[in-house]
């Protein structure tokens, strides 16, 4: 188990890279290993990889590729919304502002996706909760 989380944490560290097929294989890779498994995706979450896919969303610096934006979102409808642990890191990493940055400004990939209803309810939620409600149980 070690091992495993020392190659998880490598992952998410080469997801902060400069290289797009470094960026998209890392996360694709750790998707691979964490979708199924709520005990890996805590370990996930606990080595700061929801952090590092918001940050491929959001920081400036790293200038990340449409493609990486698209995997690192991907990542995250499949990593975060399936468990509460997920949804609240994701939350905490101020995630909802490249988020609606990307939909309302990103390229067109980005408001034709899926899953841009499915982010869009958790803004939405988040509204709930901020005017006095917890979003989960709205």
């Amino acid at each position: 188990m070690i091992e495993e989380d020392d190659t998880k944490t490598t992952f998410i560290k080469l997801i902060g890279s400069k290289e797009e097929i470094v960026q998209v294989n890392s996360i694709d890779l750790l998707l691979g290993m964490c979708f199924k498994d709520e005990q890996k995706r805590e370990v996930f979450v606990r080595k700061g990889g929801i952090q590092e896919l918001v940050s491929v969303l959001s920081d400036p610096n790293l200038l990340s590729s449409s493609k990486s934006k698209e995997t690192a979102l991907r990542a995250i409808d499949n990593l975060c919304f399936r468990s509460p642990g997920c949804l609240n890191a994701l939350m905490s990493c101020k995630f909802l502002d490249p988020l609606m940055y990307l939909l309302s400004n990103g390229s067109s990939p980005f408001k034709n996706q899926p899953w841009r209803l499915r982010l869009g309810s958790v803004a939405y939620q988040k509204r709930l909760r901020d005017n006095g409600r917890h979003w989960l149980y709205a």
